[in-house]
């Protein structure tokens, strides 16, 4: 089969947003969130674990340990934002699948219409303020231990 020359359109029908969507997007944002999942936990492991060596032996200093116990909030809204990604990612896939085995003659013109953006916007959302808590979080256990240092 030719290709078509550049800079002119194929004659081949193009390919629906909700396969593109369960193609490429869903499985994109599913394994950004497992990944991310899993470095979240362990980050909070970590530092739940060895806050003893954050903190120092001497009795800790009050802003040290709020910085510690803030960032250990900051990890958990991260964690829980990042898991509500991953549900209403699948969520949309069931809503791109479900739009696929309509029949479009029997839409009716109130209902919202199907588009990349509305399928992926609040995942990507969720994600964004995950990595947002995470950052957050990061600067707030560095603080924590700087402060143990000079304080």
């Amino acid at each position: 089969m030719k290709s078509p020359a550049p800079g002119t359109r194929s004659a081949e029908p193009k390919q629906p947003i909700e396969e593109i969507f369960s193609t490429v997007y869903y499985p994109e944002v599913k394994d950004l969130g497992k990944g991310f999942l899993t470095l979240l936990s362990a980050v909070l492991a970590f530092s739940v674990t060895f806050s003893k060596s954050i903190l120092g032996p001497e009795p800790p200093a009050l802003a040290g340990l709020v910085c510690l116990i803030a960032a250990w909030a900051f990890f958990l809204l991260a964690i829980t934002a990042a898991g509500a990604g991953i549900y209403t990612n699948f969520i949309s896939l069931n809503r791109a699948q479900r739009s696929m085995r309509e029949d479009p003659r029997r839409k009716s013109a109130a209902e919202e219409r199907v588009t990349i953006k509305n399928l992926i916007r609040f995942p990507y959302r969720l994600m964004t303020t995950a990595g947002v808590c995470f950052v957050i979080g990061l600067v707030l256990l560095a603080a924590s231990g700087g402060l143990q240092l000079f304080l």
